[in-house]
């Protein structure tokens, strides 16, 4: 980010002056990255309603990765595995040119 500006003044009675400042501003930057988690949770049930299976998964935005456990009576397997990196960074310019709302008033010594 950065400002450049100059003043102007105009002298209205000997050493009297009134005066302005104006300039031109640019400013470029990032915005912070933001993540999302996700779980995901499925089960299955046999005719007599007993619990068969079950598969979690659960996706971390932050690290990118998604982890799956799956779960039989006899069984529970964890497998994780990494996404492609993934990134909603956006970036931003923005050039303005300004002049302050203010008058100056000043007398030379």
């Amino acid at each position: 980010m950065g400002n450049l500006f100059a003043g102007v003044d105009f002298y209205v009675w000997k050493n009297l002056y009134l005066g302005a400042e104006c300039g031109f501003g640019l400013k470029t930057g990032k915005s912070p990255n933001t993540y999302y988690c996700d779980d995901d949770y499925s089960a299955n049930y046999d005719a007599t309603g007993v619990l068969t299976s079950s598969i979690k998964r659960t996706f971390d935005g932050e690290t990118n990765t998604t982890t799956t456990v799956t779960s039989t009576p006899s069984n529970t397997s964890t497998d994780t595995t990494n996404g492609p990196k993934t990134s909603n960074e956006t970036s931003e310019t923005s050039f303005k040119l300004f002049v302050e709302p203010a008058v100056r008033i000043g007398w030379k010594f």
